[in-house]
């Protein structure tokens, strides 16, 4: 990310895998009454899309569902707020949300300086 100087080994591997893959996914454990979650940072400085979050799935299917989601934008595809598509959980359908500029600064670390929306999914 530009103008982004790495000040522990945790944001070294971040910077090399935005540089790498695109994205770097950050996992968030339950705490109290808020579900887990997990999120993508680098998607839209690499592709002009919106980050992803991922609400109460596992995280290897978290990461799963972003890394698709990376691909897929990378490749052009554009997602709205509303939207319902497949192919990023077999048998599933998942549909695509918007995250209120509030929730970022607590939520969001290294994204939440940024007023670009956030894009949330929900698989069924």
């Amino acid at each position: 990310m530009p103008n982004r100087e790495a000040t522990d080994p945790e944001e070294v591997k971040a910077l090399a895998d935005i540089e790498a893959y695109g994205c770097h996914i950050l996992y968030v454990l339950e705490e109290g009454d808020l579900a887990p979650f997990a999120y993508s940072v680098g998607i839209e400085h690499n592709f002009g899309a919106p980050e992803l979050v991922v609400i109460g799935l596992r995280p290897e299917i978290s990461q799963s569902i972003i890394n698709e989601y990376c691909r897929r934008v990378h490749s052009g595809e554009v997602f709205e707020p509303g939207q319902r598509t497949s192919g990023f959980v077999k048998d599933f359908d998942c549909q695509f949300g918007a995250v209120h500029i509030e929730h970022y600064p607590e939520h969001f670390g290294w994204i939440s300086g940024s007023t670009t929306a956030r894009i949330s999914v929900s698989c069924s």
